[in-house]
């Protein structure tokens, strides 16, 4: 395949060539088959491609180049096809630059192409130091990432480690939450994009696409085990991962479930011991009919059990959302019987009167909600909920149908804004960014205790994580339609009907985004 090509580009210490600098792509040779020479990695679309496309080239089964012979130009993919020759330095106002083939011919490309050794060994997984091979026209210039949180001393921290190790510097800047996707779009229009951006904070799957890169396999190490496939599962689309998270990172949306000790404590008397979640989920017992009998005891004693963000979550603890995506497109799971059976739980859970409130701080904070469902970041750092508490909590995974066996989570991966300057640098700080042992001991300062700490290392970096797509999808056609199948599961006492109710809307949300943003029938 063409990946071994594509695996030589930082192991040589190549970089992308920046109009905005003017700078040039190192070289290499390479002799393969009868070709020598050098050969450009190709990140951005010729402008003769649609007519010209059997000039370039991709890598066959043993990684040696050869000519593209197709009868029509086929879809262009970023790293995926090479020019013959090198990318000279000079660049003109429209941020192109003259590329010499063998031949003495000339092809404008533009100047995010970088020039490779055709023959190298693959770098497609990190060495043991994965900075040891910092490319040296890297140092020293400064990537960009857009946060859609107020910047923290924790966040500083991390920056200043990676600058002392790289060389690389690191602007970090902040965008409203709530406004987030429109100040990406905004800046991408103007030629003034960031490097890195949160991708879960444009529209899915569609903003995804148009508003970031494509990342280059070898740029990001892309078949490294370092990378989180089921957080990043969402974001490869048409071939192309548009987005990363790592297995060491605790910067997932993933979510569990804290608790009130002292209260608790009081509800359960001595049965806490063998009774509390932690107990029941050390024990292996902890699952949905686990909590729904912890729920009526609370309940009984007077009590509101359980405040939570989103019904879905337990149906994603359980593995399952009302869609899955394969890789290519997206597919109706409503047939799915334990997505039912989640489902049947979450309906008991929501017809059972006092036992669910909907998104309520407030009210855990004044210790009349027991539990809250909430995301990692909220569970354990001093700086937001969990801190804020006046008494001691705890937290440990949300159940499933059959245990703690997935983490539900929200689509969540760090992206490439299209029109970047610096994305070999941002792949860098990614790296370092996603990797806890850059930034544990910032990050465990902050946890709230031991145990805390404990759970969300372990939901954010062992548990598979299941995402909700279903959402996103039903918003594209609009949110009238999003907003009918919620109020359809929840309403419903009879999961057969809602789901019977709800499938015609589903299937069309399905077709729809296949056939519009992802190409696909």
């Amino acid at each position: 395949m063409f990946k071994r090509i594509l695996a030589v580009i930082l192991a040589l210490s190549l970089c992308f060539v920046f109009a905005s600098c003017g700078g040039n792509a190192n070289t290499a040779n390479t002799e393969a088959e009868g070709e020598s020479g050098q050969f450009t990695v190709l990140s951005n679309k010729p402008d003769d491609w649609d007519t010209n496309w059997t000039a370039y080239y991709e890598m066959d089964g043993d990684g040696n180049p050869v000519k593209l012979a197709t009868e029509a130009a086929p879809e262009f993919v970023a790293g995926k096809y090479l020019a013959k020759g090198v990318v000279q330095k000079t660049a003109d106002n429209n941020g192109t630059t003259e590329q010499t083939d063998d031949q003495g011919g000339e092809q404008t490309t533009n100047t995010d192409n970088q020039t490779v050794n055709a023959t190298a060994t693959n770098t497609t997984k990190f060495a043991a130091d994965p900075f040891s091979d910092v490319p040296a026209s890297v140092k020293g210039t400064t990537v960009e990432y857009l946060m859609c949180r107020q910047i923290t001393d924790n966040d500083k921290a991390i920056v200043k480690g990676f600058e002392e190790k790289t060389g690389i510097k690191v602007k970090l800047t902040y965008a409203e939450y709530g406004g987030y996707g429109e100040t990406v779009a905004n800046r991408v229009a103007a030629g003034n994009a960031p490097d890195i951006i949160n991708g879960e904070r444009v529209a899915y799957p569609n903003a995804l696409i148009s508003l970031c890169e494509p990342l280059d396999v070898n740029t990001f190490k892309l078949e490294d085990d370092f990378w989180d496939y089921d957080s990043m599962s969402g974001a490869k689309i048409r071939g192309s991962y548009y987005g990363v998270n790592s297995k060491k990172s605790i910067y997932h949306d993933a979510r569990m479930l804290m608790i009130n000790v002292p209260l608790l404590k009081k509800i359960l008397g001595a049965d806490y011991a063998t009774q509390s979640p932690r107990a029941l989920w050390k024990a292996g017992k902890w699952n949905l009919e686990a909590l729904y009998d912890l729920c009526t005891t609370i309940k009984d004693k007077g009590y509101m059990p359980l405040t939570y963000i989103s019904q879905y979550d337990f149906a994603l603890a359980s593995g399952q959302d009302l869609v899955t995506f394969n890789g290519t497109k997206f597919v109706s799971n409503l047939s799915n019987a334990d997505l039912r059976k989640s489902w049947e739980w979450i309906s008991k859970f929501l017809n059972s009167e006092g036992y669910l409130e909907t998104y309520n701080q407030n009210n855990f904070l004044a210790q009349k909600d027991v539990m809250f469902i909430n995301t990692v970041y909220n569970c354990y750092n001093k700086n937001s909920i969990a801190g804020w508490a006046s008494f001691e909590v705890d937290a440990v995974p949300v159940p499933g149908l059959n245990g703690v066996t997935n983490a539900p989570c929200d689509f969540r991966v760090y992206a490439i804004a299209k029109g970047a300057k610096n994305k070999v640098g941002a792949a860098y700080f990614l790296r370092y960014l996603l990797d806890n042992e850059n930034y544990n001991p910032y990050e465990k300062s902050e946890a709230t205790n031991a145990n805390v700490w404990e759970t969300a290392v372990y939901v954010s970096q062992q548990l598979p994580k299941t995402m909700e797509f279903s959402s996103s999808l039903l918003k594209y056609v609009s949110d009238t339609a999003e907003g009918q199948v919620r109020t359809a599961l929840i309403t419903s006492k009879q999961i057969s009907t809602a789901f019977a109710k709800i499938e015609n809307q589903v299937d069309n949300a399905v077709k729809r985004v296949n056939k519009s943003v992802l190409k696909v029938e």
